[in-house]
Formats: C-alpha cells, structure tokens, sequence
C-alpha cells in the first residue's frame, strides 16, 4: 500500500485590511487576516507575532502577518493572539495561544507556560516554540477532611474533596471509585479520589454509591451512580448500563457500566388492564383509565390530545392517558368529566372537570372558566376551558392596623392562619415543610422547559444552579419579572434568566436575560427596578445590570477590580448625595465596597447612566472594634484588612431607613451599621434550626417587619426569618434536599414568596392559604427555643 503524502500550500499574501475586496473572504494559508471574518467558511485566523508555523502551510510567510488556516482538530494546538488581542479572541479556548496567564483562557482552563515545545497535556502538535496555550488543569490532591484549611474550598481539579460544600463557587465534587475521567480535568489523580470540577446542566456526574455521601442522595437529573429508582429524587428513574449507553436527557458517556438518574419518557404499556403483567402502570406510562390503573401514590392524568403530563418527557401518543405523579396537591390535574369515572368523584382540591359545585367535595367551588383564567389557590393553567375545584379562603372585611405593644390577632379578627414557624405542612411530596398556613408550587427544574399557565412551555429551558435573585414590577401590565442568577460558568450559560408574571401571578414566559458572564451569585435591585447580577470569578469576577423589560444589559462600575463578588444594595436616602452603592465580597478578605456615582451621571434623564458613567468614587468599610464606630477609607487595602479580621465572605446586604446589614457566612454572624450614627453592632445568625451559613437576605415590610435569610454551607438548608426582636424562626424547611437556598424574593403585592434549592436549581413559588399577604398579620410566631 503506498502512502499519500499531504500536500500543504504554500503561505502567500492576498490582500490587507479587506483589500483589494475581490482577494475576501481569504482562502487557506492566504493573509493578512485581522479575525476569523476574513477567512473562508470555517477556517480560522491564525495570529503571529514572527515566522511561526501555520498549520497546514508551508513555508515562513512574511513576519508578524497572519494566515488562514484550517483547524478541524479543535485539540490541535493553535494560536489566536497576543496580550489580549484581538480582543474578540480572548479569552482563549482549549489548546489556544498565546495565553500569559490563567485570566486569558476561558473558564477554568489554565495557561500552561513553556520556554520551547513542552508537551501540553490534552492537546496535539507541537505549537510555536515557545508560546504558551490554555489547557485543562491536571488533577492535583491538596487536602483531606479539611487539611490543609488554607487550600479550602478546593479549586478545579483539586481533591480531596467529600462534598459540594468543599468545592469553591459553582464547582461539584466528582466521586471516584478508582482512576476515573474527572470532565474538563486531565490526568488520572489518585485512586479512589474525588476532584472538583464545573458540572454542566446535562454534564453525566459521578456523586456517590451505594448511598454514600448522605447528602448527595437522592440523585438528581444526570447525577449517578444509581442502583434502583429510589436513588433518585423524585419520579427521576435510574437508567441502568453494561457499558457507556447513552443516557436519555443526558450528554457524554460518564464512567462505563455506571447508572444515572434521568427523567422517564412517556411510554404506552397497555389498556382495559392488559397485558396483565404491565399492571398496575408506573410513572409516566399509559394507557390508563383511573388511579387504580397506576401505582401507588400515582394518579391518571386524563388527556384530549398532547397535553403535557408533569414531571414527564415526550408528548406520547394523542389522547392517552398516562400514570403521573402530581408535584403538589395544588397542581391543576384532570381527573374525570361529567363525573365519570365515578371513583374520582366528587373531586378534590385543584381537580377538574367539574360543572357544579356539587361535583366538588366538602366545601371546595367549582371554578368556571372559558379559558385559561388563574384560579385562586392551585398550580399551573390547567386544560382550557376547563373548571376546577378550588378553595374559597375567609378574607379580612377591613384594613387591620395594630397599636404598638399589642399581640397580634387571633386567626378570628382578620382571617389569618398563617403560622410562621410552626413547620406542619408538607409539600411536594415531602420535599419541603412549610410553616402552617402556607402552600407550594415548584415552578421549574433544571434543563427543563417552564411550563406556562396556558398550558404550553418556554422555547428555552431553565439554567443550571440558580442562585441570588430579585422580582422587578412591570412597568404597564401589574404583572411582575423574577430574575434568577446562574451560577455556573459562561460556556455553561452563566448569566441571568427572567420569569415573567401576570398581575395575577401566573408565569406567562421565560428567557435567558444575560449570557457570557461567569458563576453569578448575589446581586440586588436598583431603586429604578433594574437587577444588578454580581459574578463570583477572581479578577474576571464583576457586576452587569439587566432590564428584563427593555433587555438592556451592560457591565457597570459598582466595584473598581476583579472578585468575587456576591450581593448587592442601594441607599437613595443619603443627606449628602442622591446615592450610594454597596457591594459584598466572598473572600477570606473580601473589602465591602461603598459606590458613589459622579454628580453628572443622575442628570443625563437615563437611569442606566448612574451606575455606568465615569469618575466614581469607591470607598471600602473599615470597622472600629475600639469604641463600635466605622468609616469608608478610599484605600482597599484598608477595607480588605477590616474584612480579613471581622468579617470575611461577607454575602447578603439590605439597606433600609439608613440601616445596613450584612452576614458573614464564615463568622455566622450578622453585621448593622446605622449610617447616621456611624456605629455598628453585631450579633450571631446561630438559632435553632438555623445553625449552618447565612447567605442571602429579603426584608419585608408591612404589620410586622421580618429580615429573611437563606442558608449555605451544609446539607440542612432552609429559609429563616428574624424579626424586628431579634428572635428566629425557620419558615420553610428543605427536607428532600442537600443543598442551599438561594433566590428569595416577594412578589411587588408580597402574595408570594420566591426561592431556589441550587443543586438542582428547582424553584417554588409560595403563599398564604389565607389570602393575606406575607407582610400582613398572622396568627402568631413560632420562634426558635433559645
């Protein structure tokens, strides 16, 4: 057999600067190109600063010019630029160069410096001599149960980690058994040990086995290794391998022969009970008549044509009916019509059809509708012009006002029953327990199209690790935006996303709002209803504002360097200036950093221009232990070393009547400066239940006035409130979850409470059974013991 010889082209110049046009766009090894727009179809522009070689090319060609040329081999090493330029070409890909440090190469790759032709781990080719390129970080063991603290949280492809909460940032920890491919790592590390790495939505990921860690189960979507069903959480089904099957919903091969927890398909298994073996049916199968065709703790959910059946994929076939599990009792759901079948009837809460409200058991109503009308007390839009057995709640017949000193009412004065506190009401099959007088509906997951109140779902789906979050009014309708963080890297869809809310509360639509930022964390509004997101990324780590109406979205100048920064809030009371910007930091001495935008930037009559103008001021805190007192230095040194000593990784901030607070989730401790005075105190968040990592705050005002936390930092997380006594009560408790709580916001009338579990991303949406909203009276407060 004789062996072809390729056959290279020589490097030639066409033309510069798109000149003559005839010669653009420019053919393999031709030059000058500028960017990759210069070239033919898919090639790209290769950058020189010398004679360096160009792939596929013979010859030197001319000195600092570039060429076109071909890279079908996206491990081939490649060179793109230089010192950042072209800028359109920073930061650099897997195996491109020239890269002078880790802040020019994407995500968490790293920059591997040579002095010639050192081999870089996971790319091909030799590269120009020495020029240096981006690749992946090799697995690396620094720590084990905490040793050595200071390497702790562990970066990218570091180990020895035994949990998510060990990782930093959005990093997930990699369970191993032996020597397993750690995603986006190279190298093969020590047996039996577990690197962090970045986890995308449908990433397969290895968390544990047999059970173990605790806290990883149940399995979330794509998450293994499974052994059974009752692995997963939820109706999620562990799809069992020999090999590297794929895995349906999932992306790459994970570690052969391990099983992963998936969403279950809509499948059609029988009718009429037969084939006998097939009954009773099991989650998302059909075709059922009743609740006695599907398993236990299944219901039969009744269609007319494709409608979707929750917690299910794939629209099945038109007008079966399948087996489903229902995410709460308030989720709409057809169970009959015309009371057939009788079994079902009278129907219960939030089912349908029913004509009367006869058709309805004890003393719920029927519902009438036309069309997709929301119905008071129940999930999602239901079947169109369907009617639904709704509950009627007691409201208040007059304003309540309360005299200071006063207890507050008994549930007869006003209607309330809303117990904050007493945790006695399931949800979601047992995955929350929310205080007595509250109800839930989760929302959305993960990877999953958000399903509309009309029935149908969002083109996009929804982002991976939710995270800090902010409802912003719409400006015309009475309806509402809640903007939810992603924290997770830029490749991986970091940014920021946007429910859309009808005045009534239903979700009318979803978007990504803001791409190409990294691991957004905290953030807060802006007094002129926008949300500014904070990235939590080192020296590329800033903050961008984003307008869900308009989709304006711009990086701003609240904070003068990279970092990781996390919440962020507004004082537009300020005697002195007509306002100032406050900025946490989630670093061992992360400054809290003070904004004052220049004079001018208020008087354009464009609110964007506040926080984007030039000639700021930046200020950092600095506290005083000696006699209680702070002050701003414009030094950040300064504010770094207050932070290092008194409170480090500062994260959720509220401003309030020229009242200030923030934690510190690393002293468990809660920081309140009052501006006026100049003074601060502090007191720790440990209470009862709440005895893990304070992380991000809401205050709401109204009869009572309560500051609400979410929790970080172990496998407990919940959301707690203090009010204005100091005392502590939990609200909702996450039992079904292993990971912390982010997100919390109130609707603009304050019907309804916000939130996200991180791991999953799985947002809820929550209210009072009493109609009241959440800043009016309640019953009475179930406080911590102390």
């Amino acid at each position: 057999m004789f062996y072809q010889i390729p056959q290279y082209k020589a490097l030639v110049i066409a033309g510069n600067n798109g000149s003559p046009v005839e010669a653009f766009p420019l053919a393999e090894c031709q030059g000058d190109c500028d960017n990759d727009g210069d070239c033919q179809g898919e090639l790209l522009c290769y950058q020189r600063t010398g004679t360096e070689q160009v792939p596929g090319c013979t010859g030197l060609g001319v000195s600092a010019k570039d060429y076109c040329a071909s890279r079908s081999d996206t491990s081939l090493l490649f060179l793109r630029g230089d010192n950042g330029s072209p800028g359109a070409n920073f930061p650099l890909g897997l195996c491109e160069g020239d890269c002078d440090s880790n802040s020019d190469c994407q995500g968490t790759l790293i920059c591997k410096q040579r002095t010639e032709v050192e081999e870089v781990l996971g790319c091909n080719g030799e590269g120009a001599s020495g020029e240096d390129y981006c690749r992946y970080p090799v697995l690396e063991l620094v720590g084990n149960n905490g040793w050595s603290g200071s390497d702790f949280p562990l970066r990218d492809c570091e180990g020895d980690c035994d949990n998510d909460s060990e990782c930093a940032g959005s990093l997930r920890c990699f369970a191993r058994d032996g020597t397993e491919a750690v995603p986006g790592c190279d190298g093969a590390g020590n047996s039996a040990t577990d690197y962090c790495a970045v986890k995308s939505a449908t990433d397969l990921w290895i968390v544990g086995d047999e059970g173990l860690p605790a806290g990883a189960f149940p399995l979330g979507v794509c998450e293994g290794d499974c052994d059974s069903n009752f692995d997963c959480e939820g109706t999620l089904i562990c799809e069992q391998r020999g090999g590297v099957e794929l895995v349906p919903g999932c992306s790459g091969l994970g570690t052969s022969a391990k099983d992963y927890c998936r969403y279950p398909s809509l499948t059609y298994a029988g009718n009429n009970n037969s084939p006998v073996e097939n009954f009773p049916l099991s989650v998302c199968e059909g075709d059922c008549d009743n609740d006695g065709d599907c398993e236990s703790l299944l219901q039969c959910f009744q269609r007319t044509a494709f409608e979707p059946v929750p917690g299910c994929l794939g629209a099945g076939t038109f007008g079966r009916d399948y087996c489903a599990s229902r995410p709460t009792a308030n989720t709409l759901f057809l169970k009959g019509d015309n009371r057939l079948p009788s079994a079902n009837f009278p129907l219960k809460l939030c089912e349908g059809d029913c004509d009367s409200n006869a058709d309805c058991v004890g003393t719920l109503a029927c519902f009438q509708r036309t069309g997709d009308e929301v119905i008071p007390g129940c999930d999602g839009a239901g079947t169109s012009g369907e009617d639904y057995c709704y509950p009627i709640s007691p409201q208040p017949t007059t304003s309540p006002t309360l005299e200071a000193g006063k207890p507050t009412p008994s549930p007869n004065d006003f209607g309330a029953t809303y117990v904050p506190g007493d945790l006695s009401v399931p949800c979601d099959n047992g995955m929350l327990t929310l205080s007595k007088g509250m109800n839930c509906a989760k929302l959305t997951s993960v990877g999953q199209p958000v399903q509309l109140s009309n029935g149908s779902f969002s083109s996009q789906t929804w982002h991976s690790r939710a995270d800090g979050a902010g409802v912003i009014p719409h400006p015309t309708d009475g309806g509402w935006y809640y903007v939810s963080n992603s924290e997770t890297s830029s490749s991986d869809g970091g940014g920021a996303g946007s429910l859309c809310f009808d005045a009534n509360g239903g979700v009318i639509g979803y978007e990504q709002t803001l791409t190409g930022t990294t691991d957004n964390c905290g953030g807060g509004k802006t007094y002129w209803n926008t949300w500014v997101t904070c990235e939590e990324d080192g020296s590329l780590g800033h903050c961008h504002e984003v307008d869900p109406f308009t989709g304006y979205t711009k990086k701003v100048n609240v904070v003068a360097q990279g970092g990781n920064y996390e919440s962020f809030a507004y004082d537009n009371t300020d005697p002195d200036v007509e306002a100032r910007f406050f900025t946490t930091e989630d670093s061992s001495n992360g400054a809290l950093t003070r904004y004052t935008p220049h004079p001018n930037a208020f008087g354009t009559g464009n609110p964007y221009d506040i926080l984007s103008s030039a000639n700021g001021v930046y200020n950092y805190l600095v506290l005083n232990t000696a006699d209680g007192t702070f002050s701003w230095s414009p030094n950040i040194a300064d504010g770094e070393i207050s932070a290092s000593a008194l409170f480090p990784n500062s994260e959720g901030i509220d401003v309030h009547n020229r009242i200030l607070n923030f934690v510190s989730k690393v002293k468990k401790e809660l920081f309140t400066l009052d501006l006026d005075a100049g003074t601060w105190t502090k007191t720790s968040t440990v209470s009862g239940a709440f005895n893990l990592q304070p992380d991000q705050l809401a205050r709401i005002m109204g009869d009572s006035e309560v500051l609400y936390f979410c929790e970080d930092g172990g496998s407990a997380c919940d959301i707690h409130g203090r009010d204005s006594t100091g005392q502590y009560f939990t609200i909702v408790r996450g039992d079904g979850y292993s990971t912390e709580t982010t997100g919390l916001a109130f609707s603009p009338d304050n019907q309804f409470m916000y939130m996200a579990f991180q791991g999953n991303s799985n947002v809820y949406s929550f209210w009072r059974e009493d109609g009241l909203p959440f800043n009016g009276v309640v019953a009475y407060t179930k406080y911590h013991a102390t």
